[in-house]
């Protein structure tokens, strides 16, 4: 059988071709500008991948070139390829439909959903199965910080998946974790997103509603008990086994497990663990997958094992670059933080996990929510914990109506009423120039506040103007200046 994928280079199509491949399809697929990690990945595994034209789809006699044809989310209407799917009455399908239809079928499906956490704990949950001697199915929007793949096809009884509340395709605006029919869900947030595609909060929320109906009876349910939308949507569930930081609660509450952080050590309700991804909110998703694996019947030493040696996911916690300079280390780490309860807390989990450390924040805002000024209050909040703020203008203006853009000039106009080391820049490009024009201020800073360690903190869901070469470039050439 031969399949096509239009937009093979977004992470889960590039991983849902690699499975296809791995089981003995003939795969293709088309896209335009390709980026790393997918871009390399995708060529690690022998595709070539072609730029969109009819030419994929048919031949000259007007013959299709595969059996099936398999469409991405951002591919929309006036796409060469789909018109001509179209006019050719050619054998269409989702994403989404494609992985129940050759994955997820007979399978006890765990999702991990919600709008913060879920690559990083989907591949958590797998990689602890996995150690617990599981031939785990996987399907994440990412890539291990190992280089495991978001992606196997797995032989056991399970199988772990992201579950991405944003809709299936141009012809399915379903969210698309509702074709995956979940027996065991986490929960791990609910917060307003994606404000293309919905209109506000409530209808945000029925989304995880609707995928609540998939429950089983004997399913479960891990939920994060901290956020006020998630106690709303599950008051009438009873298969619930909630998570919680807090200290005092409802004395009627059942099935329900606290973590804390004290000295270095995350204490759940097995023992303690000192995992290397940090933060509340990470720890708040360790202990979900935790109650998730017990459910499973996995021993606590072989949870806590994985936890402790558990990698992380590239573009989350990454670092990128780690030099010495006038005696002080110098650390380069990239982030996926878009949102701005995503980029307070990653800001925040820096900060207080290393202490004595001066931040550099910079932001892209790239995604089809921060283009728009939904966040517009929210986001002079988000930079607190760091020293310095650089952000570039919105990445796509023309994506979005002028009077919902998002008024970068505001946002830093509002940061510098606590912080006026906060630079408005038109470009990346600007953003990295401004930066390295001011670093040697930032180590006299540094130096007068008794502090050992700067961080440059990029964050951004694509490829931040492709400046972190140049950050790399720029590192060496400091280091080397420094011997």
């Amino acid at each position: 059988m031969k399949i096509h994928l239009i937009g093979i280079g977004g992470i889960a199509m590039g991983n849902l071709a690699k499975m296809l491949k791995d089981i003995g399809f003939d795969v293709s697929g088309s896209d335009k500008e390709l980026f790393p990690p997918m871009s390399i990945k995708l060529a690690e595994w022998g595709f070539e991948v072609k730029s969109f034209s009819e030419e994929n789809i048919i031949d000259a006699n007007g013959n299709p070139k595969a059996d099936l044809y398999i469409v991405g989310n951002v591919i929309s209407r006036g796409n060469v390829e789909v018109e001509a799917i179209l006019n050719y009455n050619l054998p269409l399908m989702s994403m989404p439909q494609a992985l129940y239809e050759f994955f997820l079928k007979k399978k006890k499906v765990i999702v991990i959903a919600g709008t913060h956490g879920k690559t990083t704990t989907t591949f958590l949950v797998h990689y602890i199965l996995e150690k617990a001697g599981y031939d785990v199915g996987l399907f994440a929007g990412g890539i291990r910080a190992d280089g495991h793949p978001g992606s196997k096809i797995g032989t056991s009884e399970y199988f772990v998946i992201e579950g991405d509340e944003y809709d299936t395709s141009f012809f399915d605006k379903k969210p698309k974790f509702l074709h995956y029919r979940p027996y065991y869900l986490i929960l791990t947030s609910i917060e307003y997103d994606h404000a293309d595609i919905y209109q506000n909060i409530e209808d945000y929320k029925h989304s995880f509603r609707l995928l609540l109906r998939w429950i089983p009876q004997k399913g479960v349910i891990i939920a994060n008990y901290d956020n006020q939308y998630i106690q709303e949507i599950l008051q009438n569930m009873s298969n619930v086994i909630f998570c919680t930081q807090k200290e005092e609660l409802p004395n009627n509450l059942k099935n329900i497990y606290k973590f804390s952080f004290i000295e270095n050590q995350l204490i759940l309700p097995i023992g303690k663990v000192t995992p290397k991804i940090f933060g509340m909110h990470n720890y708040s998703n360790i202990l979900a997958a935790t109650l998730l694996l017990k459910e499973l019947n996995i021993e606590d030493k072989i949870i806590i094992k994985g936890i402790e040696e558990f990698p992380g996911v590239l573009r989350r916690q990454q670092l990128r670059k780690k030099i010495l300079f006038d005696e002080m280390s110098i650390e380069f780490y990239e982030d996926f933080a878009h949102h701005p309860t995503a980029v307070y807390e990653t800001i925040k989990a820096f900060k207080n996990h290393f202490i004595n450390v001066l931040i550099i924040a910079c932001y892209e805002p790239r995604s089809a929510t921060s283009h728009r000024n939904v966040f517009q209050k929210q986001y002079p909040k988000a930079f607190l914990y760091a020293n310095a703020v650089y952000i570039c203008d919105i990445y796509d203006p023309k994506k979005v109506e002028s009077t919902q853009q998002l008024n970068v000039k505001q946002i830093i106009e509002d940061i510098q009423i606590y912080n006026p080391r906060a630079y408005f820049c038109e470009t990346p490009k600007e953003v990295f120039l401004k930066l390295k024009r001011n670093f040697l201020d930032y180590c006299v800073l540094a130096k007068k506040h008794n502090l050992s360690r700067i961080i440059i903190l990029c964050m951004s869901n694509g490829n931040f103007g492709n400046i972190y070469t140049e950050i790399e470039n720029w590192m060496d050439k400091l280091a080397s200046i420094d011997q």
